[in-house]
């Protein structure tokens, strides 16, 4: 890679969430966000507190693989528009 003088490189991604979009982590919180935190009714910090854990220890018993959604060539060709992107700026 080449850069023309006063050029300054931008910088590469720290990681793969910055190319396809959230992480596992994420997913799973935004998981818990939707299915218990907002369809969920809570008097109370306490009431909240505990249907969280009781979510995550269903979660536990019964957990359910993240499925990709995308082929492998679909990643790729989405690395290799984002690498074209960061190689000619």
């Amino acid at each position: 890679m080449s850069f023309s003088a006063g050029a300054t490189p931008k910088p590469a991604p720290t990681c793969m969430d910055e190319v396809f979009g959230k992480g596992k982590v994420e997913r799973w919180f935004g998981l818990l966000t939707d299915k218990q935190i907002r369809r969920g009714v809570h008097k109370n910090v306490q009431a909240l507190e505990r249907d969280i854990r009781a979510w995550i220890a269903d979660w536990n018993e019964n957990p359910r693989p993240f499925v990709w959604t995308e082929t492998a060539d679909e990643i790729l060709e989405r690395l290799a528009g984002y690498l074209n992107r960061i190689n000619d700026s």
